[in-house]
């Protein structure tokens, strides 16, 4: 990491530790589906996040998602991978 990218970082942590700045958010497919009702991509990956995740099983909901075996699935060839 350059210098500046190095100063940029500590600079935004220094805001985020001073509540100047709220950290992001962060969504999971479903919700970014429902923010955005018009895109078939983000409709398929929250179909698969919500019947493939398991917050309890190793790996990421995008690794649990690629490893799955539900091949009579209609989403199964159009999956996140």
């Amino acid at each position: 990491m350059n210098t500046n990218a190095k100063d940029a970082l500590k600079a935004y942590r220094e805001k985020l530790r001073n509540g100047e700045i709220e950290k992001p958010v962060r969504k999971n497919p479903v919700q970014k589906a429902q923010e955005n009702p018009q895109s078939k991509a983000l409709a398929i990956a929250g179909k698969c996040y919500d019947c493939t995740f398991d917050s309890e099983a190793e790996g990421t909901w995008k690794a649990q998602v690629r490893d799955c075996t539900c091949t009579d699935c209609p989403l199964w060839n159009v999956r996140p991978k």
